[in-house]
């Protein structure tokens, strides 16, 4: 474990480089240690430059991985290599996957069924609810159902959030090191995702998160994953670069649509018209496709329900809650001002009924004010 944590820390040899060397059967410790004899039998085109930086290099990339394997053990986390028995096979299918990993939290990397959930960080509320709602009736379905982010503001967040309430496995990818986390704002929610799921990183700790780490983490989203949803997303960034990559490792890529004068459904509007993404609204659409049927814990159903089905029988309903429902099902969001409008409720019926539809799950506000009908 020590070489080959020193082994990323030396700066010639990428996730690419040393997933070659490991294909061809070289041992790190024994790289670092001879590398004139190593490199000139198995790589002998680029065993000078090679020899020179490990020369150079050796010494303090091992000091800085005994740091950083005390730092682990002190905190915690969890050292995952290449190689390892529970090292993420999904990734060992990926030509630039990483060669260490470092896990904060309690979670199978293995487990039977992985979604990678991505999107803008400039989610709308329509993006939101989508997330909720595709994640939640997936969670019913599929209790061990491990969802895969970026912890990031937006899509991301609300993926994590909403793992959390239905007690869903879930990761969080970051571009940095575990001594810190961006953006800190979310410290609670990584905090909690450490009793079901994680924070997962391939930086050592005091690596500070830019644009490059961002960008070099997105592939370990798609990796991890065997599918990739992408919920709202502007025609270029992160999230359409995750898809991407999803799609060179072979992965599914899914895709909600949105209306093509929303700018923050435009990307997942030109994932699906240039057929790079299967237009999805419903969670029966993804288990169809991944043929997750196996992993439900229901019996298969004649009748697949969409996005927007209805799973409280009506009649069971109070009028005034029927009457809310039916109003938010007909629209894609209202204020508390349209439903007086189409209720004709006074305000103190329909706050009271709000709230008790609110309490059930049957009804979720935004921070914008706006009411959606969750089932």
């Amino acid at each position: 474990m020590l070489y080959k944590i020193a082994l990323t820390l030396i700066e010639r040899f990428t996730p690419e480089a040393i997933r070659r060397m490991y294909d061809a059967g070289i041992d790190a410790q024994r790289l670092l240690m001879n590398p004139e004899e190593v490199l000139a039998q198995e790589v002998e085109s680029v065993r000078v430059p090679l020899v020179k930086q490990i020369r150079e290099c050796r010494n303090r990339a091992l000091d800085l991985a005994r740091r950083e394997m005390a730092y682990c053990q002190k905190e915690g986390i969890r050292i995952v290599c290449m190689g390892d028995k529970d090292y993420p096979y999904r990734l060992t299918g990926c030509v630039d996957s990483p060669s260490v990993l470092y896990l904060r939290g309690q979670v199978d990397l293995n487990a039977a069924c992985v979604l990678a959930v991505v999107g803008t960080r400039r989610a709308t509320d329509y993006g939101r609810m989508v997330t909720e709602r595709l994640l939640s009736d997936l969670g019913r379905r599929i209790p061990n159902l491990l969802v895969v982010s970026g912890l990031a503001y937006g899509i991301d967040i609300a993926a994590h959030r909403t793992a959390l309430q239905r007690h869903l496995p879930t990761v969080g990818v970051v571009a940095h090191g575990q001594d810190t986390l961006y953006p800190a704002s979310h410290q609670p929610e990584a905090r909690a995702m450490q009793e079901n799921g994680g924070v997962l990183t391939e930086y050592v700790s005091g690596t500070v998160s830019h644009a490059g780490n961002f960008l070099r983490r997105n592939r370990i989203i798609a990796g991890l994953a065997d599918a990739t949803l992408v919920v709202e997303s502007a025609v270029r960034g992160g999230a359409l670069a995750t898809a991407r990559l999803a799609d060179n490792y072979g992965r599914a890529v899914f895709a909600v649509p949105g209306r093509i004068t929303d700018a923050a459904s435009e990307g997942c509007n030109h994932l699906i018209f240039r057929h790079r993404a299967t237009s999805i609204s419903s969670a029966d659409d993804i288990i169809a496709a991944m043929e997750w049927q196996r992993f439900t814990n229901e019996v298969p159903s004649s009748t697949e329900p969409d996005l927007f089905a209805q799973t409280e029988d009506v009649e069971c309903m109070t009028p005034e809650r029927r009457k809310v429902m039916e109003s938010l099902r007909s629209a894609d969001g209202m204020t508390l001002f349209d439903l007086q409008k189409t209720t004709g409720f006074p305000p103190y019926i329909l706050n009271r009924v709000l709230v008790e539809m609110e309490i059930n799950g049957e009804v979720r506000k935004m921070p914008s004010g706006t009411f959606y009908w969750i089932y």
